[in-house]
């Protein structure tokens, strides 16, 4: 069987198209291989551009810099894609075209996924220990 990987575009228009709730990715080995070292940080969000900059600040602090941050805004009303836009241009995101809830949102972004740790959070926490990943992966 050809191992291959479905990309997050390639799923997210399939669901535009279908007007599914499913999402199927299959990963498979790439070309080059992935970068297992570090952590993959998944951000929900939801109305969350009060909070958001708090979180992406502790991080941006943390000692362990070998990270990638998605975070997935989930159809919200207020600036959170904008905000981020605007302050934190390392940070991927990930609009949803309605609300799909935190649940479905996470497993979307852990999907994108090249690391061999996960770290999920809400948008309305932030990290006090600047050695919080580090401790994490260790």
């Amino acid at each position: 069987m050809q191992n291959f990987f479905l990309s997050i575009e390639d799923n997210i228009l399939q669901l535009l198209r279908n007007k599914t709730r499913s999402l199927f990715f299959i990963k498979g080995e790439k070309d080059n291989a992935p970068d297992l070292k570090g952590v993959d940080i998944v951000i929900t969000a939801y109305n969350g551009d009060k909070h958001i900059s708090r979180l992406l600040e502790s991080l941006a602090e943390q000692s362990l810099r070998n990270f990638d941050c998605f975070v997935i805004d989930d159809h919200s009303r207020s600036r959170t894609v904008e905000v981020i836009h605007d302050g934190f241009p390392w940070v991927k995101i990930i609009e949803q075209p309605r609300n799909y809830g935190p649940a479905y949102n996470r497993n979307i972004a852990a999907s994108m996924g090249r690391r061999k740790y996960i770290a999920f959070f809400d948008d309305d926490v932030f990290l006090k220990d600047q050695d919080w990943l580090k401790r994490g992966v260790a």
